[in-house]
């Protein structure tokens, strides 16, 4: 991957993009020392069509608290309609740009958000039509996940197929839409405390389900193999005969999952409970 380091100065502007005819993987990294943000649209990335991963990376360290300033960097950053592959690190806008919500990326397929943690809410990503990889990470100002994220549509993430969660420690509701994630195989949630409700039910391709560190959220969609960690709240209805169940972790749990029927997992070939108050027991 090429990679491109913003300077304070001029001979290493970012303005220096614009004159070269990138092709395939791109990294820009220290995008804090634009001063201007005018500047970022000379790099011309929305007309280098030949650029298929991109990633915008931002010191976190050395961010300052200009949201606005950022916010338009980053809205000048604007990709190609070709790019496949996006990842935005520790941006410090409180919105994310337009071209994230207005299918601008049609052919996105795998789209990674770490430490934005200023951002107020999430884009409207269920638009993107052919996106298969969604990585949502630390976005601290985050409370809902509500029906913008879907972008209105009941028929969202029509082609995602694995969707994590992770580091959300203020979020506390994810709003589900029937008909949404009609393709989704892999879904882990980790370490969202505040997280109260239930997960996205009738997801008919889900084959791995992760939850942990979601002390308040219920898991009523169990798939092929579902690890639960550090969920002391956490439940799993027993008037539901769980068919494709393979695999089966839990660990530092409620106690009430010590006495659930074993026969409502027939296929179950893995079994292994890891509680602190009943030991250790694992069984295949």
């Amino acid at each position: 991957m090429d990679r491109f380091e913003v300077g304070k100065s001029s001979e290493f502007s970012i303005q220096q993009l614009g004159e070269l005819n990138i092709h395939g993987e791109l990294s820009i990294t220290n995008l804090e020392n634009i001063m201007n943000p005018c500047d970022t649209l000379a790099a011309n990335l929305k007309n280098k069509t030949h650029l298929v991963r991109l990633s915008l990376d931002w010191n976190l360290k050395q961010n300052n608290d200009d949201s606005i300033k950022e916010r338009e960097v980053l809205e000048n950053l604007q990709p190609s309609i070709h790019l496949k592959h996006l990842s935005v690190d520790g941006y410090g806008g409180t919105q994310f740009p337009r071209w994230l919500s207005d299918n601008s990326l049609l052919n996105v397929v795998s789209l990674i958000l770490t430490h934005c943690k200023r951002c107020l809410w999430l884009p409207s990503l269920g638009l993107l039509t052919f996106l298969k990889h969604l990585t949502i990470v630390g976005l601290d100002w985050i409370r809902r996940i509500d029906a913008d994220f879907y972008g209105n549509s009941s028929s969202a993430f029509v082609s995602l197929e694995m969707l994590q969660i992770i580091n959300m420690k203020e979020c506390e509701e994810w709003t589900c839409m029937t008909g949404a994630f009609p393709s989704l195989q892999r879904l882990y949630v980790k370490n969202c405390p505040k997280l109260k409700g239930h997960l996205p039910e009738h997801l008919s391709q889900l084959k791995e389900l992760v939850i942990g560190g979601c002390e308040q959220l219920v898991a009523s969609n169990v798939s092929l193999d579902l690890h639960v960690y550090s969920c002391l709240c956490i439940d799993i209805p027993i008037n539901h005969c769980y068919d494709f169940l393979a695999q089966l972790i839990i660990t530092q749990c409620c106690d009430s999952l010590v006495n659930f029927p074993l026969d409502l997992f027939p296929t179950l070939y893995n079994l292994c409970l890891n509680l602190t108050k009943y030991g250790h027991i694992h069984r295949k």
